[in-house]
């Protein structure tokens, strides 16, 4: 994915200033970066990835980060699992253990790799590092998810979950297109390993 486009609808999502507005080019990419986004993911995960970013500038590590989206979909009885495990970088040597993230339908949850990449070993590394919600068993993602255990998230209070998150799980909302999706497909789906 372009990465600056994604900037771009990260900043439009999270209703941010963009400095010096958009550009009509800017738009034209806008629209190629949500068809792109259409196609790697399904509908419902393309809902549930815009309401996720929403908690992406929360003061959280994976652990938190992880525990506050699983809260949501258990909540929204979407069935999931917080997988603890090591993410191997396959061309940069990167590697992080423990590391936290979720998988859903067959995809990966993981908006923490990207800020642990950049720590380790700079933007420009970190640039290239999966972020979002994204295949599995996607070759182009360029980083090994090795799963070691389930790690059922504890559920907590609202109020809790409010403190630990300086409010960023007050704002998150599942989709109801999302949740209408898995009440419609329940009987694909094995149970919730939240």
């Amino acid at each position: 994915m372009d990465i600056e486009c994604y900037r771009l609808l990260r900043l439009i999502l999270t209703n941010q200033n963009i400095t010096g507005g958009i550009t009509i080019f800017d738009e034209n990419r806008l629209k190629l970066l949500k068809n792109k986004m259409s196609i790697i993911l399904p509908s419902h995960l393309v809902d549930l990835h815009n309401a996720f970013l929403l908690m992406d500038e929360a003061p959280l590590e994976c652990d938190g980060h992880t525990m506050i989206i699983s809260n949501a979909l258990v909540k929204a009885c979407i069935p999931h699992e917080r997988i603890l495990g090591t993410v191997r970088g396959q061309h940069n040597g990167f590697c992080l253990y423990p590391h936290l993230w979720l998988m859903l339908d067959g995809y990966i949850i993981d908006y923490r790799l990207r800020m642990w990449v950049n720590l380790s070993d700079g933007t420009s590394v970190s640039d290239t590092a999966p972020h979002g919600i994204f295949p599995a068993n996607s070759d182009d993602i360029n980083y090994l998810y090795e799963k070691h255990k389930v790690v059922p998230a504890k559920l907590l209070d609202k109020v809790l979950l409010s403190f630990i998150s300086d409010g960023f799980s007050d704002r998150l909302t599942i989709p109801e297109s999302t949740i209408d999706w898995f009440k419609r497909h329940s009987h694909d789906i094995p149970e919730i390993k939240n």
